[in-house]
Parts: structure tokens; sequence; C-alpha cells
């Protein structure tokens, strides 16, 4: 059960001067420092900066699940980008230096197991697209989502159509320099402020509800 005193959640419309959404109950202000503070330091690493919005769903009847599933759906994810990488470079192509960063909440509906909604952050200048989800021979980020659900769940890809779920306008494009950036970064944290709403969590179950990437 959550135990935060009501008057330290977020009931306003505004958090650290950026917008949040306002329909969906108070928020834990937690959330939503960690959440500013990977974006801030996603900038850090790569000033120009793609944002991936996606979910991830479970098989029916995979039942409950750790927080061990999202380790080994982001080590799955780096080690795919670390070997396009090192094939680029073989291919002599400029190869740039991409950080993964990413933030992760664990939410339950009416169903037997919980979902997952994530946040990736890649350098824009390795990466500006998201590509075709589910082309198994596609050299796309979309599919290298796929695989490494896949990967985690420890089933083959087409094992797992239907389960990775890429929303309406997945992606942001930030960059640090660009005369749109403070209105795409607040308009990015409005959306993911939506990880911190306190509904659909679930707390004291031995699981975490929120997870991110460190220094």
């Amino acid at each position: 059960m959550y135990t935060m005193p009501a008057e330290n959640l977020v009931n306003t419309s505004c958090y650290s001067s950026y917008p949040v959404l306002t329909n969906i109950g108070p928020l834990n202000p937690f959330y939503l420092e960690r959440l500013l503070s990977v974006i801030d330091r996603a900038l850090i690493d790569h000033p120009r900066t793609l944002a991936i919005r996606c979910d991830l769903r479970l098989p029916e009847g995979y039942g409950d699940v750790g927080s061990d599933l999202m380790t080994k759906f982001f080590e799955s994810l780096k080690a795919q980008i670390r070997a396009d990488l090192v094939r680029r470079a073989a291919e002599g192509k400029r190869v740039h230096e991409c950080n993964v960063r990413y933030a992760w909440v664990r939410e339950r509906c009416n169903s037997d197991s919980p979902h997952f909604h994530i946040v990736i952050f890649l350098n824009h200048d390795t990466y500006y697209t998201l590509g075709k989800y589910a082309d198994e021979q596609g050299r796309n980020m979309a599919t290298r989502i796929w695989k490494a659900w896949s990967s985690a769940l420890r089933r083959l890809p087409e094992e797992s159509n239907g389960l990775v779920h890429f929303p309406n306008n997945p992606t942001y494009r930030l960059n640090v320099n660009s005369p749109e950036f403070w209105s795409l970064k607040a308009e990015l944290f409005r959306r993911l402020s939506y990880f911190a709403k306190l509904e659909t969590k679930e707390y004291g179950t031995g699981s975490r509800s929120f997870g991110c990437s460190q220094r």
C-alpha cells in the first residue's frame, strides 16, 4: 500500500517548471524527479537525443514477474546496439557513441499479469528513426526492441508478435541547439508524467513499480 503523505504528492499542473498531466490523479514526485534527471543526463550524453516510447506486454498466462525482466530487456537491447556499432565500424562507416538511458514503470489493470511503459533515450546522431516494427531481417530500432523483449521472455521473436506496442507519435527528437528544444522537452516531460500516476501501481508486492538508468 502506498503511504506517501497526500501533501507530498503533486496535484498541480507543473513540476519544476515543466507541465504535467492533470487528468490522471496525483503524481509521485520521486518518479517525476527521476524522469527529469534521466532526460537531462541523456542530453548531457548526447545533445541530439532520440526518445522512444513503447509498451511491453506479457504473454497470456505468463503470470507475475519481478523487475529483473526489465534488466534482461535492456541488457539485450544494449548488446544489440553494441553489435550494430561494431558492424558499422567494420564496414568503414562513421560510428557515433550511443549511451542508452531509459525509464520504465510497471502497472497492472484488470489482468493476471502486469505490463510495462518504457522510454528509451539514444544518440540521435546514431539512430534517428524507429523503423518498421517486427521486421525480423531489418536493422532498425523497432526490431531491436522487439527482439530484446523476446530475449527477456526467453521466446523466439515470432512468438512475441503483438507484445510490443508503439503508441501514436512514439518518437521525440531533442536538439539542445534547436529553437524548439524547450517546447519539445516540456512536451516530452508532460507525456512521461503519466509514468508517475499512482493509479494501477502495485506497492508492497515485492516488485518494483519504477526503474531507470543510473549515472
